[in-house]
């Protein structure tokens, strides 16, 4: 079983929404409200695309590093 959602992990979304947001979508939960979160989506350069408040249950830890991903470039 994971662990509950805490501020500051990465979430990812279980299913699109009516807002638009796509299934698998990976953002950062930046604050907990009872059974909502703020989770925050950021484009390649970082930067803020939105805030979007989400309901605990369309939300699922992420694994921060998918397996076969490299940390390093091979030369």
């Amino acid at each position: 079983m994971k662990r509950a959602i805490r501020e500051l992990d990465l979430v990812e979304l279980k299913q699109d929404l009516p807002s638009g947001l796509v299934g698998g979508a990976r953002g950062v939960a930046v604050a907990l409200h009872g059974e909502t979160c703020t989770v925050e989506y950021t484009d390649a350069d970082g930067l803020t695309i939105g805030l979007f408040e989400i309901p605990l249950s369309k939300l699922d830890l992420a694994d921060p590093m998918p397996l076969g991903a490299s940390i390093a470039r091979e030369e």
